[in-house]
């Protein structure tokens, strides 16, 4: 259970997209910059990749990391013995744990036959890491000269023939329990992507429901409501290379549907407008 509601009416001024960065530094690996969050020192380069973009006067950052389980699947990660992490260890018959320190253990991942809930729990982790890096270096950007306050949007991929769902719930909230802003969604090339996404989004919006508690001899009960899911606005990402008539719907979608609120519009250059419904 969660609550986050965030208000962007008065969303204005530059959006900063961080994959131009993330792709020269990360020279033709295949994860794009999302290997950069497996170790420490990665993840302090993250950090200050993002620390610059609010000093380059963004109002708004965008994570631009693909952190899902569909991605690090498709390009073999959970069984790539090249890689390490500083992130989990396995634990005999106990499965996923936090590494809690350099010689806590043999890694858990990359290892065989590692369990998909395993893959989605770690996916899980690196989508915590980045949001609290962005976060970080929001909160450390503080306001504008204007007095707008600086925002973190993180970068939700929509994977169509991935392995698994192409939108998980649990990298949402994950975001959302790190203090995001907004989500920005990227792949979404048809209006039925976008319809699937505000639906999974309003499955997940703010609502009461019963509090549940357990009592003295483990049976449960309702103790009064409380507040569940979260109403975090929704950006659609659209390249400008795309056909101009394929924007146009794209973004003619977006617009009526009540759970986007606006769309970033990206050249070829990384330059992002944005355009608040």
């Amino acid at each position: 259970q969660m609550f986050r509601s965030i208000r962007l009416n008065a969303f204005t001024g530059r959006v900063a997209m961080a994959h131009q960065q993330f792709k020269a530094i990360s020279d033709k690996d295949p994860l794009g910059g999302t290997q950069l969050l497996l170790l420490e020192e990665g993840r302090k380069v993250v950090e200050e990749i993002f620390t610059k973009a609010y000093a380059s006067g963004a109002s708004a950052v965008v994570s631009s990391l693909d952190t899902s389980s569909s991605m690090l699947e498709s390009h073999k990660f959970f069984n790539d013995r090249s890689r390490i992490n500083d992130i989990t260890y396995y634990e005999t018959g106990q499965g996923m744990r936090r590494q809690e320190g350099p010689t806590a253990g043999g890694f858990c991942i990359p290892r065989t036959l590692v369990s998909t809930g395993e893959k989605h729990n770690f996916s899980d982790l690196l989508t915590q890491f980045s949001t609290e890096l962005l976060v970080s270096a929001r909160d450390s950007a503080g306001s504008l000269p204007d007095g707008q306050e600086c925002r973190a949007g993180i970068s939700i991929l929509y994977h169509e023939n991935g392995p698994y769902d192409p939108i998980r719930e649990s990298q949402l909230r994950t975001a959302v329990r790190g203090g995001c802003d907004f989500f920005v969604f990227e792949g979404c090339s048809t209006s039925a992507h976008l319809e699937e996404v505000d639906h999974l989004l309003q499955e997940n919006a703010a609502r009461q429901v019963p509090l549940v508690k357990i009592n003295t001899v483990g049976k449960p009960y309702e103790d009064g409501t409380c507040v569940a899911g979260f109403d975090v606005p929704a950006f659609v990402l659209i390249p400008c290379q795309d056909e101009p008539d394929k924007v146009a719907h794209l973004l003619d979608t977006a617009r009526q549907l009540p759970r986007f609120k606006g769309a970033i519009m990206v050249d070829t250059h990384g330059d992002a407008e944005v355009d608040v419904f």
